[in-house]
């Protein structure tokens, strides 16, 4: 009996919620063009008021997964580059810190602004083939580069903080490994001056699939990579919570702008197993 994964339509309380969240921490034109705030849904409506929409409208059409009409989606962003460059020439770029982190000298290259964000996109794509091809090698590919998405978002922020902290840096290394949870219960307080909530679905998924992406891909002893289409669904739906909600969970507590991708896969629609037999009953 043939099978199918079908992508649900969102439903109005989460796409509210989506779009509240994009509008209050998104790095949408708002915020680029005039840095405004967006603290109460109040101020949501008037700003939608002002380019000829509600804030109920926008909700009703972005329950579908690609609708292109929420104004606080940032469509233009990206995080790689490319640069031409003659001998002599020297291009930089800094991180929001103001710190050069990237020098090309004389010779062309690409670049990824972020490495967490560009490593978020590949798991995007991996997590995308999984559900169009119901391929659990595609997913674990999403796994693996999805957790070293979140890996990469703390290993920046350890490196902000060791600058601006000469004499108190936060080291791991081959003298002094640190867990990575560790990292989380402890060194993000720390580098963040609060704590990141850690009670809710969020963090206790993170936890189940880096279990997954550990035993199932990284640390492998399995001849064969085998799941069932049911398990599969269920593991995919949980990216939006483990991977995707976690990491806008980061950037919220350190403050940091959240890119519109890393908003939209924390509040994808729920994936649902379907056969033929459903369809035509």
């Amino acid at each position: 009996m043939p099978h199918r994964y079908e992508v649900q339509k969102r439903t109005r309380k989460a796409t509210k919620d989506m779009i509240l969240t994009m509008a209050r921490h998104g790095d949408h034109y708002w915020y680029q063009r005039w840095r405004q705030s967006f603290d109460t849904e109040r101020d949501v409506e008037l700003a939608l008021k002002q380019v000829g929409t509600t804030l109920a409208e926008v909700v009703d059409t972005c329950r579908d997964k690609n609708a292109r009409r929420n104004p606080f989606d940032n469509l233009l962003s990206s995080t790689t580059w490319s640069v031409t460059l003659g001998p002599g020439d020297v291009v930089g770029y800094t991180d929001s810190e103001g710190n050069e982190v990237v020098v090309f000298e004389g010779e062309s290259g690409t670049f990824a602004e972020a490495t967490s964000i560009a490593l978020f996109g590949k798991a995007v794509e991996d997590f995308e083939r999984s559900i169009g091809e119901m391929s659990y090698v595609e997913f674990l590919s999403c796994l693996a580069n999805g957790i070293a998405s979140v890996e990469a978002y703390i290993l920046g922020k350890v490196g902000q903080h060791n600058r601006r902290n000469p004499g108190a840096e936060l080291v791991d290394d081959k003298d002094n490994k640190v867990p990575f949870e560790r990292k989380i219960k402890a060194w993000v307080p720390t580098m963040a001056g609060k704590r990141l909530d850690l009670s809710g679905q969020n963090w206790r998924h993170f936890r189940r699939l880096k279990e997954a992406r550990d035993t199932e891909h990284t640390h492998s002893k399995n001849p064969t990579l085998q799941t069932t289409y049911p398990n599969l669904c269920k593991q995919l739906n949980l990216f939006r919570s483990g991977i995707a909600s976690f990491l806008l969970d980061l950037h919220v507590v350190f403050g940091d702008r959240v890119p519109s991708k890393i908003s939209k896969y924390a509040y994808h629609p729920d994936i649902k197993l379907v056969t033929e037999l459903e369809e035509a009953g």
